[in-house]
């Protein structure tokens, strides 16, 4: 085995031996001499790879977003039906791939790095453009999407409403929310979105047919 491949398989396990982990015990309790036991190298290996937990949280966090915005592009890429039930059903999908991560801790380290910490930040909005961008495919493919509606329209308003929320002020206000049901101000803004984006002669849009994106 080359050199290189070896340390991306190196890598690949303490990311998933940390995440089991970190599931299981949580991140306070969870020591970095017990990642790299349980990975099967040694403290001084672990750090060629890691410099802190914080890095290997934020490695984790963004191979999550990475994860999860694949699995609803090929979801939306292969489906036929009308972009909310399809988009309900990756909830489910979405939730199954995530719910291990779903601790207290590890949804406040998420809530703070999606506010301050560049490399999250960075995977977040890949992650948004990609989905927004699926979205707008499926809505074309189903003949749903409203005209005269592009898809920089559609990026540019899904900006704002994610720069408005990392606002000192507006923090808390909008997502990210894992395992929580949409506050109200969260179901009116999709509420907006969805009803700007969809005719309205192909789907009824009824409040009780929205689901959380």
């Amino acid at each position: 085995m080359k050199r290189e491949e070896k340390k991306k398989l190196t890598r690949a396990k303490i990311l998933a031996t940390a995440e089991k982990m970190f599931s299981d015990k949580g991140i306070k309790k969870t020591d970095i001499r017990e990642i790299a036991k349980s990975s099967g190298v040694s403290v001084v290996t672990f750090y060629k790879y890691f410099a802190s937990k914080e890095e290997l949280l934020t490695e984790i966090t963004i191979k999550k977003l990475t994860e999860v915005a694949s699995l609803i592009k090929l979801n939306l890429a292969t489906s036929t039906d009308d972009v909310m039930s399809t988009m309900k059903r990756i909830d489910d999908l979405v939730e199954s791939h995530t719910s291990n991560l779903h601790n207290a801790e590890f949804d406040e380290f998420m809530n703070i790095a999606f506010f301050s910490n560049p490399e999250v930040i960075a995977a977040q909005e890949a992650m948004t453009k990609d989905i927004v961008t699926a979205v707008y495919e499926q809505l074309k493919k189903t003949n749903q999407l409203q005209d005269g509606v592009t898809l920089e329209a559609m990026l540019m308003y899904v900006d704002m409403i994610v720069q408005y929320s990392r606002l000192p002020k507006n923090r808390g206000i909008l997502g990210p929310h894992p395992r929580h049901a949409h506050t109200n101000l969260e179901q009116e803004v999709l509420n907006i979105l969805m009803y700007g984006l969809i005719k309205k002669n192909d789907y009824e849009l009824n409040p009780k047919h929205w689901t959380k994106i």
